[in-house]
């Protein structure tokens, strides 16, 4: 027994003896990482640590053995990736491998030019800011804006999920600031009748609402194939109630078409011209007229409304009729747009009276007036040149009779008479409304006639006689 206990007990040494050979003498391929696995920041520089391989034993020399790495790392694109280490040395073979995950940690940054905000009850706001990520770049599209009751909350995540927020105080007030109107093109403006109005258009903004541009009503528009001035009134309210209004002043003419006739005066001329009627004095004056066979012209207003049936007469006895103002209201003056207002409406009566447009015109004061600057410096120099535009023919006067001046019939006479002398066309200024002009005109024909003057109408062919402008 004892025998066998020692053989039995050698077996068990031999096997020890045997692991033990085997653990620290018998030759191994072993293959082993430097480091371990690896977490990288997306765009951060990556080593590859790599392994290390030897041939050998614990016990026995060690072989270095060459190691084959399999894979790279992208540090550009977030993900996992694995790369694989082999060796071989005669029939030995390893490979190990490592897992490098390359992540977003970095959450974007939103850049913002606002602290607080100050926002109207029931406001929509959005704000401008912008948001950029290191791996996604600009995802300023992305942001979220919640409004609260005290805070606009942006919020944006990128496609890593990391997420940015900034929270901007926020408080309320009432609105009570009207909207503002802008109208685009001129204010007032001239619109041939052949080519109708087109809106140049307008915008309108609200410091709450924002744009609200199709909220704006227009009324006053121009009546389609009808001349006249216009007043473009556009309205509009924003939530608040607060209303806003802008007007914009619209003249449409119809361009007069030139008149002639077959040829113009070549004898000395009187071109008998009256001012400011018709009056209660006016059919008088064109019993006597008739009497002669003589045609003036005459340059109407509307200042004694009940006299315009004088204006119609005077058009069929042969006389001309041209416009004077329909106010005799030098406030005309103002701007441009005021002037042709009171230009047109008294062309309507003038053609209400005649059946037709006269192309004849003489400004207030005449075209050298300086009462016009008083009230807008320069706008005898525009209204001589638009009223031509339009197709009119303006006269001033080349004798001043002065009845303005004189109730005197004999100094009257005097003026005109010795004014005319030596002239070839006579322009001669008078007035329908004064007395002494009547008493006298028959004289101021007797003599014209005698000393071989002929009388005329003006037209559009007679020589122009125009004043120097003044203003």
């Amino acid at each position: 027994m004892i025998v066998v206990g020692c053989i039995a007990g050698g077996c068990i040494l031999l096997a020890i003896l045997g692991f033990l050979l085997v653990k620290y003498i018998a030759p191994e391929l072993v293959l082993t990482l430097n480091g371990s696995d690896e977490y990288v920041e997306v765009f951060a520089d990556y080593t590859d640590k790599g392994a290390n391989a030897y041939y050998g034993a614990p016990m026995t020399p060690h072989i270095p053995v060459d190691v084959i790495k399999e894979g790279n790392v992208d540090t550009k694109h977030p993900g996992e990736y694995v790369i694989e280490y082999k060796s071989q040395y005669k029939k030995f073979t390893a490979s190990v491998r490592r897992k490098v995950v390359v992540v977003d940690t970095m959450a974007p940054v939103i850049t913002c030019d606002l602290s607080e905000l100050t926002l109207c009850y029931g406001q929509r706001y959005e704000a401008a800011c912008s948001a950029y990520d290191n791996y996604d770049g600009d995802i300023s599209g992305q942001i979220q804006q919640t409004l609260t009751d005290d805070a606009l909350i942006l919020s944006v995540t990128d496609s890593s999920g990391n997420e940015a927020k900034r929270v901007i105080p926020v408080k309320y007030k009432e609105d009570d600031e009207p909207p503002t109107i802008t109208l685009i093109g001129e204010k007032d403006f001239f619109v041939d009748l052949s080519e109708g109005y087109i809106e140049p258009g307008f915008q309108a903004k609200d410091n709450c609402d924002g744009d609200i541009t199709s909220k704006v009503k227009v009324t006053g528009l121009p009546v389609s194939g009808k001349t006249g001035v216009y007043t473009v009134t556009y309205t509009v309210s924003d939530a608040a109630g607060n209303q806003a209004e802008a007007v914009r002043t619209v003249m449409v003419f119809s361009k007069l078409p030139d008149s002639s006739r077959e040829e113009a005066p070549t004898a000395p001329t009187v071109y008998l011209t009256f001012d400011d009627g018709p009056c209660g004095y006016t059919a008088e004056l064109l019993d006597i007229l008739k009497e002669y066979n003589v045609k003036a012209t005459f340059f109407v207003t509307d200042q004694f409304s009940s006299y315009r049936h004088l204006i119609g007469r005077a058009h069929n006895e042969g006389h001309a009729i041209a416009i004077h103002t329909l106010t005799h209201d030098f406030s005309i003056y103002r701007s441009t747009a005021a002037y042709f207002e009171d230009l047109y409406a008294m062309q309507e009566i003038v053609k209400e009276q005649t059946g037709g447009y006269t192309d004849l015109v003489r400004f207030p004061g005449g075209s050298s007036n300086t009462v016009s600057a008083r009230y807008c410096e320069g706008i005898m120099t525009t209204l001589t040149r638009m009223v031509e535009e339009q197709g009119y023919h303006y006269f001033d006067w080349n004798v001043a009779s002065n009845d303005t001046g004189t109730t005197d019939p004999d100094v009257i006479y005097q003026n005109v008479t010795s004014g005319i002398a030596g002239k070839t066309h006579a322009v001669v200024l008078m007035h329908d409304l004064k007395p002494a002009s009547i008493a006298t005109i028959e004289r101021i024909i007797q003599y014209a006639r005698a000393n071989g003057y002929r009388f005329d109408s003006l037209c559009a062919t007679t020589p122009p006689v125009h004043h120097p402008v003044n203003n």
